[in-house]
């Protein structure tokens, strides 16, 4: 009795799965055309983008001062005044540069 190719072929083990290598080349491409776009708004308004970017930076030492604050009580009793302190002075230069920006901008 003779068997035939597809009777006889044994279901093929499965591969281990293989992890992501990325997003796809389409979104990697829009990504790419989406900064281009971005870049040159940037360069055309540099007054609104300098604002902006400092506002960005501002609010980033906004939160990293309040991570500052709330890593220090889990630390060692003897470095928890110098991280608040340290804490108090992120958050301090974030509020100048989020609510002032053109102050910001000069310093």
């Amino acid at each position: 009795m003779e068997q035939t190719a597809e009777a006889s072929a044994e279901p093929a083990a499965s591969a281990p799965p293989v992890a992501s290598k990325g997003p796809s080349p389409i979104i990697s491409r829009l990504m790419g055309l989406l900064f281009i776009v971005a870049g040159v708004v940037a360069l055309s308004t540099p007054v609104h983008s300098t604002m902006l970017m400092t506002m960005f930076i501002g609010a980033s030492l906004l939160i990293a001062g309040g991570a500052q604050i709330a890593h220090a009580f889990s630390k060692s009793w003897g470095s928890l005044i110098l991280h608040i302190i340290l804490g108090l002075a992120y958050a301090l230069v974030g509020a100048i540069f989020l609510f002032d920006p053109i102050g910001g901008r000069l310093s």
